[in-house]
């Protein structure tokens, strides 16, 4: 069993607020990794994925929003709140209708990036075998691993595969 040692452990708020510092300041900090998964719980005060997700539209549109960021971002006092808390604070405040407008427009940019053709070959390669195997026509058993076979076919199973490839890159899309 490995230790963790105590120097190495920090908050959720010193995290996130290293990380955006980081990417702010221009300062480089050692890697992090935030794990959150099925372990993790609300009732333990780790946000749910959707509402990391609302969060983080809703800071990414401030930083992005010349008068709504201007006047609202200066707000956040770091060292006492996480991201989570100051948007809480402030949320009422953003204009509901011009922020459904970005999240529109940011979400139609994910969609450009998956009609790439190249994009597309990458995402299917990634499927499951068992799900490789139910199409025949597209993949091919080739040096002992299935790969794809016919360009063809790709458009019929991409269209049947677009939606959960867009909902699970939601996350690391805002993130």
């Amino acid at each position: 069993m490995s230790t963790i040692y105590d120097n190495k452990i920090c908050s959720l708020q010193q995290l996130f607020n290293t990380i955006i510092s980081s990417t702010t300041t221009g300062y480089t900090q050692p890697k992090f990794a935030l794990l959150a998964g099925a372990g993790c719980s609300i009732t333990s005060g780790v946000a749910s994925g959707n509402r990391m997700i609302d969060v983080l539209q809703k800071y990414t549109y401030l930083r992005q929003s010349e008068q709504q960021g201007a006047n609202l971002l200066p707000l956040w006092n770091k060292d006492t709140d996480t991201m989570e808390v100051f948007i809480s604070k402030i949320e009422h405040e953003i204009d509901e209708k011009k922020l459904q407008e970005f999240i529109a427009s940011k979400e139609n940019e994910q969609i450009q990036i998956f009609k790439n053709e190249t994009t597309k070959k990458s995402l299917l390669r990634t499927l499951p075998n068992n799900l490789k195997l139910k199409y025949n026509e597209v993949f091919a058993m080739k040096n002992d691993c299935l790969e794809l076979a016919s360009i063809e076919s790709i458009d019929s199973l991409w269209d049947e595969y677009i939606d959960s490839f867009l909902k699970e890159s939601t996350y690391g899309f805002w993130m």
